[in-house]
């Protein structure tokens, strides 16, 4: 069974194929959407191997239909095992091919599609508190720099929020502006991370 070794860079891929003595059939450049359709052209399917980078979700969508056994490697050990076997600094599509065919690449987990899809819920929904963590960093910072202590421990609860808007129109323009810039991105930020909570099924923050 023939091994291919996929180099993926933003928008396309170097890809190096190998015979399971080692000789090298093709090394060609390709763009992303167009691996199915080499792939596909194949008198058999191959076993396919690439490292993960920021775009192998979408490689791997692309290839794991007309691939035999689809192998996502651990960029580190496959480098220090490349260096160790064959030589030298770069981990390219050849590399990858020929580790595949001996069994000494590294495997990383592969996640299932469903589970790729659940940890880029849960990612938004991370950043997305992460954000209105800074927009409530903000707004205290310009609560101190006016020299204000809020009457209770969470500005932002009813009470709070009904505190901000009586001290509002006694702030410069700009603080007032602000805070109310502010606390409109938090209550944009709280609709989206429930959202986003409901879509990855996750309890609430």
């Amino acid at each position: 069974m023939d091994c291919i070794g996929l180099d993926i860079h933003r928008h396309y891929a170097v890809l190096a194929r190998v015979d399971e003595k080692g000789r090298l059939l093709d090394r060609r450049r390709l763009d992303h959407e167009a691996l199915p359709a080499y792939l596909g052209a194949l008198p058999e399917r191959p076993r396919l191997a690439f490292e993960a980078t920021s775009s192998w979700y979408h490689v791997c969508e692309l290839v794991e239909p007309w691939a035999e056994e689809v192998v996502l490697s651990h960029p580190l050990k496959t480098r220090l095992i490349a260096e160790a076997k064959i030589k030298t600094d770069k981990v390219d599509a050849t590399i990858l091919a020929d580790l595949l065919r001996t069994d000494f690449l590294p495997r990383a987990y592969l996640a299932p599609a469903a589970v790729r899809e659940l940890r880029e819920l849960l990612r938004l929904r991370a950043s997305l508190v992460r954000m209105r963590t800074m927009a409530r960093n903000k707004v205290h910072a310009v609560l101190i720099k006016r020299g204000l202590t809020p009457p209770v421990g969470n500005v932002f609860c009813q009470k709070g929020r009904r505190w901000l808007a009586e001290i509002g129109p006694s702030l410069p323009a700009a603080y007032e502006q602000a805070i109310g810039c502010y606390l409109r991105v938090i209550d944009t930020l709280s609709e989206e991370v429930l959202a986003s909570t409901r879509r990855s099924d996750v309890g609430p923050r």
